[in-house]
């Protein structure tokens, strides 16, 4: 019975930590910096996240949709969650990739950190779209999605109505 047990802890043990040892030590590569619209503008928004085929699709259509308004956008990795001023911007876009039952370490620190929530949109990417913190529930607006492009305009669309909502 003990050696019964002891295989079921290591199996255990191992299964946890070869779904989290990617995220540690190869994380996806952040997105580039980048600047859409007037700095000047009222509304200003700061988008943090790593690259992938879905993510960069989905920025490219928030850039699209925010192109008509009195809008800025930064575009910034998420390395970048321990240095920008989010205090000149009326909202923080994060969007974060779901490893091993949790947010990636760069985005849960800054969460764990953040005071001022109600300016967090999160959007998860996760295996069957449906993950979300439960830590933050309520405190910040979230998203859940799987990676498929499909889901972009549905997405986009959630993301401008909260915008839209706290102008």
């Amino acid at each position: 019975m003990n050696k019964i047990f002891i295989v079921l802890v290591m199996l255990s043990i191992s299964f946890f930590m070869n779904c989290a040892i990617p995220q540690k030590y190869w994380p996806q590569q952040d997105v580039g910096v980048e600047q859409v619209g007037n700095q000047t503008a009222r509304n200003k928004i700061l988008l943090f996240s790593s690259q992938s085929d879905f993510k960069d699709g989905l920025i490219n259509e928030i850039k699209s949709s925010i192109e008509e308004g009195d809008y800025f956008l930064k575009i910034t990795g998420l390395e970048s969650l321990k240095t920008e001023n989010t205090e000149d911007y009326d909202k923080v876009i994060i969007i974060a990739t779901c490893l091993s039952w949790g947010l990636e370490y760069s985005v849960q620190e800054f969460l764990d950190n953040y005071d001022n929530m109600d300016k967090v949109i999160l959007i998860t990417t996760s295996g069957d779209g449906n993950w979300k913190p439960n830590k933050y529930e309520r405190k910040i607006d979230a998203i859940a999605t799987a990676s498929k492009k499909v889901r972009i305009p549905k997405i986009v669309y959630e993301v401008r109505q909260i915008i839209e909502e706290t102008k």
